[in-house]
């Protein structure tokens, strides 16, 4: 999911390294899928500072961590697939989930399954 977040620009709570992130959507967009090998939690504020280039998170901004105020966990990922095209966010969302459940046909751009292959979720 990517989603329109706040205005400000990507580079002031993302450590970036020169990586291009385009504009941020105007509207919240699914565009593509992650799948997550298994969590690690941080057992203190220097391990989590030693995992930016992983977590990308910027000393500093509200999403940083001070190794005190509750946890936090690094979320492995296994895999990813990048869709061919965006598709924009319809109806309510929440952390949790959608409103109702609603199937999409996707393409995947390469990868798995070639090229544009088709996927029913």
């Amino acid at each position: 999911m990517e989603t329109p977040g706040s205005k400000v620009a990507a580079e002031e709570v993302a450590v970036l390294d020169g990586i291009d992130v385009g504009k941020r959507p105007d509207v919240a967009s699914i565009i593509g899928t992650a799948t997550f090998s298994h969590d690690e939690q941080y057992k203190n504020i220097d391990e989590f500072r030693g995992d930016v280039a992983r977590h990308r998170i910027r000393r500093g901004c509200r999403w940083d961590w001070d190794g005190e105020t509750g946890s936090r966990y690094a979320w492995r990922v296994a895999h990813t697939r990048r869709l061919c095209a965006a598709i924009p966010q319809l109806g309510r969302k929440s952390t949790t989930g959608f409103s109702k459940p609603r199937g999409r046909t996707v393409n995947f751009a390469g990868g798995e399954g070639g090229s544009g292959s088709g996927y029913r979720s």
